[in-house]
């Protein structure tokens, strides 16, 4: 399981490699890892936003987008994102307008992906409100 310095490393690396980046497709190879909005219209949402802003809360990552909405990504215990990435094997690939990709790959199927809209707070979230103060 990445432990919370390992989630910040995560964070300070997507930084530096998407932060900016137009997204233009997405492509679920798994529809499971997906908890919200259903698959569609997670793909449907995302596509033609870009990537304005990279948070941490507790092992949780946070990608804010142009439109306001938020990709929440909590990677679990097998969970990873790996770019540049290949678009095959992965769980879900996001493809840039520069032609590169980011893959969430999750071995175990525990990780998890979901888009909060602009005005959804993070704490009433579930599985973000109970977790512990950094």
């Amino acid at each position: 399981m990445p432990e919370l310095p390992e989630v910040e490393t995560i964070k300070r690396e997507l930084e530096k490699a998407v932060l900016g980046k137009k997204i233009v497709e997405v492509c679920v190879h798994k529809p499971t890892v997906i908890r919200q909005p259903p698959v569609k219209e997670f793909k449907k949402i995302l596509q033609g936003l870009t990537i304005k802003n990279i948070l941490r809360k507790a092992k949780v990552l946070i990608l804010e987008l142009s439109d306001g909405k938020s990709l929440v990504i909590h990677l679990k215990m097998t969970g990873q994102l790996i770019y540049p990435g290949e678009g095959k094997n992965s769980r879900v690939s996001f493809h840039f307008s520069d032609g590169t990709i980011l893959d969430f790959n999750d071995q175990r199927l525990f990780g998890e992906l979901r888009i909060l809209r602009k005005k959804q707070k993070l704490n009433p979230c579930l599985w973000i409100r109970h977790l512990c103060p950094e």
